[in-house]
Formats: C-alpha cells, structure tokens, sequence
C-alpha cells in the first residue's frame, strides 16, 4: 500500500522512475523507440534483486528466480505435471517458505538498520525519561507548563 503524501512512498515512487530513466538512456536510441523498448526494461526491473533482501520482485511473485539468458533446450518437460490444485498448493508453500526465510525475518533487521542511519542522520538523542515517570511538557504556544506521566 502507498500513500501519496507519505514520504516513503514518494521516494520510492521517484526511485523508479529513476531506474526507468536510466534503462530508456540505456536501451532507447531515439524517442520513438521507448514504447518498443518498454517490455525489456520491464523484465530487467523485475529481474533486479533488491539492495537489502537480495530477492528480485519476480521471485517474490512466483517463488523461483527468472530465467534471465539462459537458453531454452528442445523437448524440456514442465517440472510439474500433476493437477491444477495440487500446482497451486505447491506454489503457495513454496512463497509461504519464501517470504517467511527472507522477507519477513529480513524486513526486522532492515527496519533496525533504517532506524540506525535516521537517528544517525537526525542527531536523534536517547530521551532521558522512562516510561511511567513523571515528566514537564513545554507549551511554546501558550508559555505554559503541564504535568503528564511519559507514554502513558
């Protein structure tokens, strides 16, 4: 989910539009040839693994990674030949397993990382209060002082 006002969203909608810039200088020699070359930098998207989780949005989607210039060999048989359900069964555990051993497990260290580089950035000190103490709150607006237990 994305919001527009929200400031995560807009960078990471300004980081793909990045990307897609950078493919169209790559693979685009003149104007007119962007909507041609549009599916190929598609494809090199989805087949870009992200920086931190090291999985690309294709293998999120359909649990295997792409097969990107391998050659295809004549008489290849599908991997699978059962039934339809027992496919989608098979699938479902496969990105069950998948997005519990790296996108769920890494998604905590990451968001520690994230908040380590903020409070870098920021200069962001640890708060000299405890929970349930006692502290003096500062109305800037008013000139006023108010008594309230700390995050309660």
């Amino acid at each position: 989910m994305s919001a527009s006002q929200a400031a995560r969203s807009n960078g990471l909608a300004e980081s793909v539009v990045k990307r897609v810039s950078e493919l169209a200088k790559i693979y685009v020699n003149d104007d007119t040839d962007i909507e041609s070359s549009l599916p190929l930098m598609e494809m090199a998207l989805r087949a870009t693994a992200h920086t931190q989780l090291l999985i690309t949005p294709f293998e999120l989607m359909h649990g295997r990674e792409i097969n990107v210039g391998q050659p295809l060999a004549d008489g290849l048989t599908p991997s699978f030949t059962g039934a339809h359900l027992q496919y989608f069964e098979q699938r479902t555990k496969k990105l069950t397993e998948l997005h519990n051993r790296s996108v769920i497990t890494d998604e905590k260290h990451i968001n520690e990382l994230y908040k380590r580089d903020y409070d870098k950035r920021n200069k962001v000190a640890e708060a000299p209060w405890t929970v349930g103490q006692k502290v003096v709150l500062l109305d800037k607006k008013n000139s006023t002082f108010f008594e309230s237990s700390a995050f309660t």
